[in-house]
């Protein structure tokens, strides 16, 4: 195994500039898709891992994340698509109404939903849907 590069103030400037130029390539709308790729690229340059670059990148600012798209759970989560978190569920759903101006969330009704039934609930709410 080779031995790990040292981590210097020049050698993170070289990363972050060397990404900035390499994405600036991409249109606005492509660079979630490629992001990875350049930022194997870099690493392998600069001989880092791909975390360390990712770590060197999101402290500066400047990672473009990858957009992970949702495994159709809207479309079948009537019909039986895993198993959500409860927890976390009504968690999101008592954020997702705090963020529309509901002050006083009430966690006895909350607490009463299904975790599926609030994750639903959550996601119309932050995605605006709760009008159509």
């Amino acid at each position: 195994m080779s031995k790990p590069v040292p981590i210097t103030d020049e050698l993170k400037q070289q990363v972050i500039e060397t990404y900035k130029e390499d994405i600036s390539a991409y249109p606005e709308e492509e660079r979630p898709k490629v992001t990875m790729e350049i930022v194997n690229s870099i690493a392998t340059e600069f001989g880092l891992t791909p975390n360390s670059a990712r770590v060197i990148l999101t402290n500066a600012g400047v990672y473009v994340l990858k957009k992970v798209e949702p495994k159709a759970a809207s479309a079948s989560a009537g019909a039986g698509a895993g198993r959500v978190n409860k927890d976390s569920a009504h968690k999101a759903l008592t954020a997702a109404l705090e963020a529309i101006g509901v002050e006083d969330v009430d966690q006895e009704i909350v607490g009463k939903l299904t975790g599926k039934a609030a994750q639903y609930l959550a996601t119309a709410i932050q995605n605006g849907n709760f009008n159509k």
